[in-house]
């Protein structure tokens, strides 16, 4: 086991402890789904950033490996991994955003340009990334690289917990604003009584993601 999963381990059980004992089960389905997405998609990110120079970044391969190893620790019989896959590949890749695909300017060749965008969505063996990092997302094999912990290991496992944290937050805040604006709306008894206990059990997740986040400086700070 490499020191970035120990690492990732460790926060993990920090979470599970710490946060998700205070949650409803039936929130805490789709926010620990959050959790997944998010280091998956933080595990891609460093999966895509090896592969464009693999025999110079096996420690972005080891990173890489453990934050998806710490991701699938909240899966269920229910994820859907393929399209978990094409969701993050898009996301990483920059394909579901239309403004990622600017025109050619003027002052760059059109030989420059066909160059640059076939390099930037294939790797050195000319496969294309967005197939790779499905493939990566879904179970792809790899062996852990042999690296040496680094300086950096602590901070890179809190900025991932940090990411899915706040995306938990996210989520938290939405849901409790919803139940809220339903409670608003209820015209008979039952509604209003389901309603309520919806909006409660919302509200608790909230605070006790905001808690969590603060207790373990989790917070936004760069």
């Amino acid at each position: 086991m490499s020191n970035m999963q120990r690492l990732m381990d460790g926060w993990n059980e920090t979470i599970n402890d710490e946060w998700a004992i205070d949650i409803a089960p039936e929130r805490l389905v789709f926010l620990r789904n959050k959790i997944m997405y998010s280091m998956l998609l933080s595990a891609s990110r460093s999966y895509l950033y090896y592969i464009e120079a693999p025999l110079h970044r096996e420690g972005a391969l080891n990173c890489a490996l453990a934050y998806r190893e710490a991701a699938n620790f909240y899966a269920d019989d229910n994820t859907d991994f393929e399209k978990m896959a094409v969701a993050i590949s898009n996301k990483v890749l920059g394909s579901d955003d239309k403004t990622s695909m600017p025109e050619r300017p003027e002052w760059i060749s059109e030989e420059e340009w066909v160059t640059a965008r076939h390099e930037a969505t294939h790797d050195a063996d000319n496969v294309l990334f967005k197939p790779r990092i499905e493939g990566f997302v879904t179970g792809a094999y790899y062996d852990t690289p042999c690296v040496f912990p680094s300086e950096f290991d602590v901070d890179n496992a809190r900025k991932v917990t940090r990411l899915a944290m706040q995306a938990v937050l996210w989520k938290a805040e939405e849901d409790s604003k919803f139940c809220t604006r339903k409670l608003t709306k209820c015209s008979t008894t039952r509604a209003k009584i389901y309603w309520q206990q919806e909006s409660f059990s919302a509200k608790q997740a909230l605070v006790s993601t905001q808690t969590f986040i603060k207790q373990h400086a989790l917070e936004w700070d760069e």
